[in-house]
């Protein structure tokens, strides 16, 4: 009898996630149902139901090209069998296990998964992957509780979940250069960097080969600030008889060892000075930031800020004289609050842009 009754239970589990599956499409009829694709599911009603909650939680801010575990929630109405839907209009997701199908642009339930009484809540759980750049993401959610009779209809009810704003900020650059010189005059040749801002920054390697392209040789280990957001200046003198290639180059290793080639330089060639070279610093930025401008003697710098939306904050015009590169400026006067902003520097031959958080 024990066996039998194993048997029924059983039976009756198959039966009852077979109906409730039946209330649902396939996986290529099941999207299109977010705010951002669609107009919900409409198979199932032509309205949104109060009664059933959908949302979504995860972080509210990674780094471009960062990944995020999320998780979209379903519960209310008949809360038999439920399933849902997510979408993105700029970065990308993914299904982290089999509960869950992309389909185009939209995340699905592989299967429906079953309340296990009508006051409990059904989730699901995806990866979101941000876009390459800074900017403002939305994740859109539907969910759909359904009283597993079989077919889509007016029973099933459904709701659009929140909008879930995704701020995406700039990848954190370990070391923002802003020049790399070398200069062979005099006795001993000199080779000169500056930096911007260091981020967990335990050292630089100097390197050099013949060919810029295979078997690199060590020259010399610098060490790095660690974390600083004030610029600065390194020099070394590479002594009489030290052997060096036609090419250098600077790398910087950060205390978890990871390795960023930050430039490769030419020894045969005339350096430049860094004359071209915009620079903002600090960055993060609380009040006080400093400009280091392209050296355009005897022309006209406008100097803008927009946020993230193209509406401009400050527009600022200088006439640059001979050597006049720095420029200090308290923002927070002109900025209202906390986000990513962009610093335009328009001359009479170019246009530079620098990215900025600024922290309230």
């Amino acid at each position: 009898m024990k066996k039998y009754g194993t048997l029924v239970i059983f039976a009756f589990l198959l039966g009852f996630i077979s109906v409730a599956f039946s209330s649902f499409k396939r996986y290529t009829e099941r999207i299109n149902c977010t705010e951002l694709n669609g107009n919900g599911c409409v198979c199932h009603g032509v309205e949104m139901n109060v009664n059933v909650r959908t949302w979504v939680t995860g972080p509210q801010q990674l780094e471009a090209g960062q990944t995020g575990i999320y998780r979209a929630y379903l519960a209310g109405g008949p809360a038999l069998g439920g399933g849902y839907n997510v979408a993105v209009r700029f970065g990308s997701m993914s299904a982290i296990d089999s509960f869950s199908v992309l389909v185009d642009n939209e995340l699905t339930q592989a299967m429906p998964l079953v309340f296990p009484t009508p006051a409990d809540t059904l989730y699901w759980d995806f990866a979101y992957t941000a876009p390459d750049s800074a900017c403002i993401d939305t994740i859109y959610s539907c969910g759909l509780s359904t009283n597993h009779d079989g077919a889509p209809d007016v029973g099933d009810y459904w709701s659009f979940g929140p909008k879930f704003p995704v701020t995406i900020i700039p990848k954190v650059v370990p070391v923002e250069l802003l020049n790399f010189d070398f200069s062979a005059l005099g006795a001993n040749p000199v080779l000169t960097w500056s930096t911007a801002t260091e981020q967990n920054n335990k050292e630089f390697i100097i390197e050099s080969s013949t060919d810029g392209k295979e078997k690199w040789s060590l020259l010399r280990v610098v060490p790095g600030k660690g974390t600083t957001t004030s610029r600065n200046d390194y020099s070394i003198n590479l002594t009489y008889g030290t052997p060096y290639g036609r090419f250098i180059r600077l790398l910087q290793i950060d205390f978890n060892g990871d390795v960023n080639i930050l430039k490769t330089i030419s020894t045969s060639e005339k350096r430049g000075t860094g004359k071209d070279v915009f620079a903002v610093y600090p960055n993060p930025v609380k009040d006080n930031i400093t400009l280091l401008l392209p050296d355009r003697e005897n022309q006209n710098i406008n100097i803008s800020i927009f946020d993230l939306t193209g509406r401009e904050i400050l527009s600022e015009n200088r006439s640059a004289g001979t050597g006049e590169r720095l420029i200090q400026r308290n923002i927070s006067r002109d900025l209202e609050s906390t986000g990513i902003y962009i610093i335009r520097i328009t001359t009479d031959d170019v246009t530079y842009s620098k990215k900025i958080l600024f922290l309230k």
